[in-house]
């Protein structure tokens, strides 16, 4: 008879093994995941590229040293990328939660990449193992306010022109946890693309940002504060706060198009 101690057992192992093999489904064809100690191992011993997919500005804020930075949408036409398809290359982001590294890597293997890795745990498992980070100190520690979402629509309410930025990347639809756009907003410049658009955004209005989780929206506060823009806030929470609260969003055919150069 199976003891009650032997039953919990199994149950804790059923519930700590489920994210892995989760996770193992998800992985694209041609892809191999690996940990940090691995990553290391292959940059070290085999010379494999190790790429952060993130923006240029989340590079510069954050990377492991040795990395080239390739922006996820422009995997097909960086020069960061190897010339060589048999190249061992090995594509990171922030952590589990983060996209971006799938992405590039399905992307990588459509272009026809033979040796391609998927660093999944990323940023987040390279610190859990206190391996060195290379940290832009002067665009961390810009102070970035974070605004309710009451405090957010009282600055859309009572700030005189104020400008609000959405920074979500092109592709934001796809996501499960999508929310909508809110009313009121201009422009839309994907964080991806935001250093190379700094010309269309005013300098004599101030701006809030929002995004889906307030996750880039945070690093563009950052950049563009110290590229002396008027920045007030950005909405914590991000737009699926504001959705789960149930505060209105734009009709789709009222939406502002993605602005810049892409």
């Amino acid at each position: 008879m199976v003891s009650l101690k032997q039953t919990a057992a199994v149950l804790l192992w059923g519930v700590l093994l489920y994210p892995a093999v989760l996770f193992a489904m998800d992985v694209p064809d041609g892809v191999t995941v690996v940990a940090a100690p691995e990553v290391r191992m292959l940059t070290g011993d085999e010379g494999a590229v190790l790429i952060h997919t993130l923006s240029r500005i989340e590079y510069r804020m954050q990377h492991i040293p040795g990395s080239v930075n390739v922006p996820v949408d422009e995997i097909a036409s960086s020069p960061n990328m190897p010339q060589d398809r048999n190249a061992a290359i090995i594509l990171y982001c922030n952590g589990l939660a983060c996209p971006y590294s799938r992405r590039a890597a399905e992307q990588a293997v459509d272009l026809g990449y033979k040796r391609v890795y998927w660093f999944r745990g990323g940023i987040l498992e390279w610190r859990k193992y206190q391996y060195p980070m290379q940290v832009d100190e002067e665009l961390k520690n810009v102070d970035v306010p974070k605004l309710s979402p009451d405090e957010f629509l009282k600055h859309m309410q009572e700030t005189e022109n104020i400008l609000v930025l959405d920074v979500r990347p092109q592709w934001w639809r796809q996501s499960k946890e999508q929310a909508g756009i809110i009313p009121g907003t201009e422009m839309m410049i994907p964080l991806l693309r935001l250093d190379q658009n700094l010309d269309l955004i005013p300098r004599d209005r101030p701006i809030i940002l929002v995004d889906r989780l307030m996750r880039q929206s945070v690093h563009a506060a950052k950049f563009l504060n110290l590229n002396g823009f008027d920045l007030r806030g950005v909405l914590k929470g991000g737009s699926r706060r504001w959705v789960l609260e149930g505060r209105p969003v734009m009709p789709r055919d009222e939406e502002p198009t993605f602005a810049g150069r892409f």
